[in-house]
This record gives structure tokens, sequence and C-alpha cells, in this order.
């Protein structure tokens, strides 16, 4: 008879065992926390393209400052360690837009449409890995001001 595995955090099991959900929970949860900060900050009425621009802003962010916060030494703080958290970051989020880009491909979505999408969130990927780059790494609400001021002239990531 198996063990029965526990599950941590709000992520499903399947969504653990897959490589993104290992790396995700190996980075302290950068996802969920910054889906968290999202919601309680835009969950007021019909905001659904604010939500989707600055889940994937503040996730990015959060994930380099993840990445940032792993590099021994102090290194996160260098010139290197950020430039490489943040290419890292980006690569990451390319990674889990073609995975999502191919899902919706199969659902039969128009392709011009899932580019689109795809190339909007990959854009505020890469604005929240230039954030989560400077500044403090804490991974809190402390850069919240600069996510706000930046969705403003960002694309939405939705149809």
């Amino acid at each position: 008879m198996r063990k029965k595995r526990k599950i941590n955090g709000s992520l499903s099991g399947f969504q653990q065992k897959t490589l993104e959900g290992k790396v995700n929970k190996w980075m302290d949860d950068p996802k969920n926390k910054a889906i968290k900060n999202v919601v309680s900050r835009y969950d007021k009425g019909d905001t659904i393209d604010k939500q989707d621009a600055g889940r994937h802003i503040t996730s990015s962010q959060y994930t380099t400052e993840s990445l940032r916060n792993k590099l021994p030494f102090g290194l996160g703080d260098s010139v290197f360690g950020r430039a490489g958290a943040a290419v890292v970051s980006n690569l990451m989020g390319l990674g889990h837009e073609v995975k999502g880009a191919y899902g919706q491909y199969k659902n039969n979505k128009p392709v011009s449409n899932i580019l689109r999408e795809s190339l909007e969130d990959v854009t505020n990927n890469f604005a929240g890995s230039i954030i989560g780059a400077y500044g403090n790494s804490n991974r809190d609400n402390s850069k919240n001001e600069i996510v706000d001021k930046a969705i403003n002239f960002l694309p939405d990531g939705k149809d």
C-alpha cells in the first residue's frame, strides 16, 4: 500500500508534480504569493485586465527576487546576480507561456490570438523581472507602487 503524500501550499498535487510546480516550490512559491498580492489589490469589481497584467508582472518580480536570494555569497545583490536572475526569470516565463500557448492551440484557439496574448504576457514578465532585479529582494509589497505604474503602460495579456 502506498503512503499518502501530504501536499503543502495551495497548488494541487498534479501541479506540484510537474517541473514547473517543483521549481515553484523550490523558490518558495512566488507564483501563489504574487496571485494573493494581486487579487488583494485589484479584486474590486471587474478589473480582470489589471489582474492579468499585475499577476504576470508580480510573479516575474517575485521569481527574480527569489532567484537573487538563492544565489550564494550575496551575489544576488551584484550586477551579475541581478542580471542573471532577470534572464533566468524571463526564460522561465517564456517556457510557461509556450506551455500555455500549446494548450490553447490544442483547444483550437486562433493562432493570432494566442501569439498576441503570449507576447503581451512575455512583455509583462520582462517588466516584472526588471522590477525584481532592482532594489531589495524582499518579495513583499514594497514595490507595489512601481507595479501599479507599470500596469498603466503595459498590455493586458487578454483577448
